[in-house]
């Protein structure tokens, strides 16, 4: 919030700059008197103020003809003359100024800014004498057919002391702005050639900073196709580089037959493809922070205005304040949303991005400004800008390559590790299953206890214990090869059948990679002949810890759209949970993980052990009285056995444990997220319960709606659908996370 503070003072110090003219003297009536003022080799003077204005009509150095009014050198449309009558966009003009310099005689130049209408300047003495020009950017007419602009730069240099005359022919047909660009500016040759080149060496300067990083990220693009950040910013580069060279009138200084239209609709392309390019840019850096949304409607809007320019340019100009007033909606957005990155991840990356954004918005609003005639131009503000911008946004995408490389090393050496370990066990295995299937035979209980200190395979170093169920102990340790905290898991017992769902846990969750559900890092058996599980340790509770946090939407949504995506993760794999359950689910900060596979199984139908497969129970159970688990027959299944925990249980489960479908796991994750959106539980008592003992289903839930009305139709809808007691009447896990994956960054900017 500092940065962009900062930034609105800036932009509020450069307004009053460009606005306030100081002391300098102005035109009063047609007349500016400078005899007092001295020229030397720095200063330049815009001609502001009133000039005499002659309407429809095409005045020489010696005529004579009496003004219509007297109106400052710019946008005439909406002005009054001196008779009432308010002019429109479209017509022809003369401006007229006489200006008494220094009686002292010496070099004077004028610098006409690029303009896009034709203009033609002369300087004379009052009686006509022709002391310079004319000096022309197009050919100025009466008409539509005899006007025709061309956007180059100009500059006229004369003679002279006392008294001179300076006469400004002017006609607009084609721009709905109407009327000239800015005032001339005058000063002593040397100054104003010195204030050109200047200005040439500031736009090339960026021009070859734009293409230079244009180029170097598309490289990086087509080295790595997933890294869309530098596609979008290379794009950037080389749309704001062409913006910059169109602006600076090059073109038309170039090549002959330049004109004004063919200038207009490239101005007007590249401020209507740029926008859409930086907003996928900064989504693409922050997708987590910057709402997808507000981006689509941006693009489109790019695409609709760029259409437009295939109509005439009296007509495709009107447009211009409405993509306006959108650009500095869509920068306002902007730097909201950074400035929430900029205090979600308190990284260097992202204040660079604000900082660089600020930049961009700095020089947008002021190029704005300046095109709508609001300030006079303040010499490379919009370069400096665009400079500041592209230089923060480059450094973001180094730091980006440098973390990414980072984490490339990082990953290289844990996969190194882990091919160490493959082929330590492989070495191993035989060895390791005759000297477990001896001690097998007359287990030791006291084997199945580990203090701390003591190393776990030569790769482990327990720590204290972290908690104990029906089937084991789960220890904090230490990997040795790299310092990381782990958590390992202790089969108690030695039944073949324990250890064999044991087996199938780790077989189970090894497979699933996934950022929302508990990863499995190792797995084996110590030299006692006990099976380990090595798990990813989660610095936090479970959701039955942050009951006081239920009901708190801020909180609630992105934790049930993390759980949602988990489901769907497992549900692709084939895997059905059969517990999902708040105990079941960890909680670290803003990362939800779901974790105990204890009663998952695989949907295999070609597997012929599938029958194994349907009733594989596994895990820790530390919640008796909220689980009902009947151990399985030597073959791992029984028809008819409940398996689960009844407060969250489906109803088609009462019937046994093979009736699980995926549609199982979408009714239990309903009453979760129902409790944590809605803040209690859909159902009085346990749904499968009744179900098994033959008592009336209970009363359907009370629409989520009701509870959580800050909750989208949608949202709130797919959950009561969760509840249904029929399974076909659920939606399935990526339905599910469809919606909350559209309404979840929505949610969090309300």
């Amino acid at each position: 919030m500092v940065c962009v503070a900062r930034a609105l003072v800036l932009l509020s110090l450069l307004v009053v700059f460009g606005c306030d003219e100081g002391s300098a003297p102005r035109a009063i009536d047609g007349v500016l008197d400078l005899r007092g003022r001295e020229f030397d080799d720095r200063s330049v003077l815009s001609l502001q103020g009133g000039w005499t204005f002659y309407w429809e009509k095409l005045i020489e150095p010696g005529d004579h003809a009496k003004p219509d009014g007297v109106l400052p050198i710019g946008r005439w449309n909406g002005q009054e003359l001196g008779d009432g009558r308010e002019l429109g966009g479209h017509g022809f003009a003369t401006y007229r100024l006489i200006v008494h310099l220094p009686d002292d005689p010496r070099q004077y130049a004028l610098d006409a800014a690029p303009v896009l209408d034709a203009t033609k300047l002369l300087v004379s003495r009052p009686d006509g004498t022709l002391l310079a020009g004319p000096l022309r950017a197009g050919t100025v007419g009466t008409t539509r057919e005899t006007s025709r602009g061309t956007p180059r730069n100009a500059i006229v240099s004369f003679t002279a002391g006392g008294t001179v005359l300076l006469t400004f022919q002017v006609s607009n047909f084609e721009h709905a702005r109407g009327g000239s660009g800015p005032a001339p500016v005058l000063g002593a040759v040397e100054t104003i050639g010195a204030r050109e080149r200047h200005r040439r060496m500031a736009d090339f300067f960026v021009l070859g900073l734009l293409i230079l990083v244009g180029v170097q990220q598309l490289v990086q693009f087509a080295l790595n196709r997933a890294d869309r950040a530098s596609l979008w910013f290379a794009l950037v580069c080389l749309v704001i580089a062409a913006r910059v060279f169109i602006l600076g009138r090059y073109p038309a200084d170039e090549v002959s037959g330049f004109w004004t239209v063919t200038s207009l609709r490239l101005e007007y392309l590249t401020g209507y493809l740029g926008a859409p390019l930086i907003a996928l840019f900064v989504r693409a850096v922050f997708p987590t922070y910057v709402h997808p949304l507000p981006v689509y409607v941006l693009c489109a809007a790019g695409l609709v205005f760029t259409a437009s320019l295939a109509l005439p340019p009296p007509i495709f100009t009107l447009l211009q304040s409405p993509f306006q007033m959108l650009i500095f909606a869509a920068l306002a957005f902007a730097v909201v949303s950074l400035t929430r990155a900029v205090i979600g991840t308190r990284d260097v990356s992202s204040v660079l991005v604000l900082v660089g954004f600020v930049l961009l918005a700095l020089a947008v609003a002021w190029d704005v400004l300046r095109v709508r005639r609001a300030v006079q131009p303040l010499f490379g503000t919009t370069q400096y800008g665009l400079s500041g911008f592209v230089l923060c946004q480059s450094t973001v995408l180094a730091l980006l390559n440098r973390r990414r490389s980072r984490e490339l090393e990082q990953r290289n050496r844990e996969v190194q590790l882990l091919n160490e370990e493959l082929r330590e066990q492989i070495a191993n295995r035989s060895h390791e299953l005759s000297h477990a299937l001896a001690l097998m035979a007359s287990p030791n209980p006291a084997a199945r206890t580990l203090d701390p200190g003591t190393v776990l395979a030569e790769k482990y170093r327990i720590g204290g214990l972290l908690g104990e169920g029906g089937m084991g102990k789960v220890y904090r340790a230490e990997r040795l090869a790299d310092g990381r905290s782990v958590a390992i898991k202790l089969v108690r017992g030695g039944n073949p059948k324990t250890l064999a769902r044991f087996a199938r846990e780790a077989e189970l969750v090894a497979r699933i990679d996934h950022p929302n559900v508990v990863s499995v890092l190792d797995f084996g058996i110590t030299d006692q002949a006990v099976l380990f599980l090595v798990l990813e340790l989660v610095e936090g509770n479970s959701l039955e810890h942050a009951h006081d946090r239920f009901g708190d939407l801020r909180w609630a949504v992105p934790m049930v759209a993390q759980l949602a995506k988990a489901i769907e993760t497992i549900h692709l794999l084939g895997v059905v949970h059969r517990d999902i359950k708040p105990g079941n689910v960890l909680v670290a900060g803003d990362v939800l993980k779901l974790t105990d596979f204890g009663v998952a199984h695989v949907e295999r139908p070609a597997d012929p052990e599938r029958a194994e497969a349907k009733t594989v129970e596994l895990g820790m159970r530390a919640d008796h009285e909220q689980t009902a688990t009947v151990n399985p027959d030597p073959n791992l299944t029984k028809v008819g056995v409940v398996i689960g925990s009844p407060l969250y249980m489906a109803p088609e489960l009462s019937q046994g444990a093979d009736h699980a479908t995926p549609r199982s796991d979408l009714f239990s994750f309903g009453i979760v997220a129902y409790e944590m959106l809605g803040g209690k539980r859909p159902f009085d008592r346990p749904v499968a319960k009744a179900f098994l003992k033959g008592r009336p289903a209970p009363d359907p839930p009370v629409p989520l709606a009701t509870l959580a009305p800050g909750l989208p139709a949608d949202v709130a809808a797919v959950i009561d659908d969760c509840l249904q007691l029929d399974p076909g009447a659920r939606p399935d896990a990526a339905t599910v996370a469809r919606i909350f994956g559209d309404q979840t960054m929505w949610l969090k900017l309300v």
